[in-house]
């Protein structure tokens, strides 16, 4: 029987800037059975020894290390070795806030969580609310989706957890530059 709960991939590439931030937001998490697959993507910076380092003190952490193939190959190498019921991705620039993946019940073949949006200015934008995405009303739902259907909550991979079972032979298009995620 498959004990672990969740799968969070991270790929990543020159990210020694803020890999750091990322896993550490991870590691804070209050998630039981968990692991993370850090994917290097072929970094020339000190990235993929960081991601060494993490793996070196904790055996949750899983480190693949590739040829610079792109962040759709980086992901697919995360979705061939994740052994999760869900899986979740997280860009290497990103992080999340203490306590977010301990509010959570896996149940349901997509499980979104709000989102937020930093830019430029330093100030964020909410991609949607976390009432909107766990709600339990399947109408509710519905008009979530018809709601942000064209918006970044639904076309990113990031955001949202993802039951393993259901994205089994699904992979990114390698190759792919713009939208490479949805």
């Amino acid at each position: 029987m498959n004990d672990c709960l969740l799968s969070i991939i991270i790929p990543l590439y020159n990210a020694e800037e803020t890999i750091k931030r990322c896993v550490d937001s991870v590691v804070q998490q209050d998630m039981p059975n968990y692991e993370v697959l850090l994917v290097n993507d072929g970094s020339t910076d000190a990235s993929g020894q960081i991601c060494d380092e993490y793996a070196a003190k904790d055996s949750c952490f899983k480190v693949f290390h590739q040829p610079n193939n792109g962040v759709s190959a980086a992901r697919n190498i995360g979705l061939d070795n994740a052994r999760g019921n869900y899986v979740m991705f997280i860009d290497s620039d990103d992080y999340i806030e203490d306590g977010v993946l301990s509010t959570f019940p896996l149940q349901g073949d997509i499980v979104f969580f709000e989102a937020k949006k930093l830019l430029k200015d330093k100030s964020t934008k909410i991609l949607y609310e976390l009432e909107d995405a766990l709600t339990p009303d399947i109408k509710y739902r519905r008009n979530f989706i018809k709601k942000y259907i064209n918006t970044e909550a639904i076309r990113v991979s990031w955001g949202k957890f993802f039951r393993r079972s259901i994205i089994k032979d699904i992979r990114f298009n390698v190759g792919q530059i713009m939208g490479e995620d949805t």
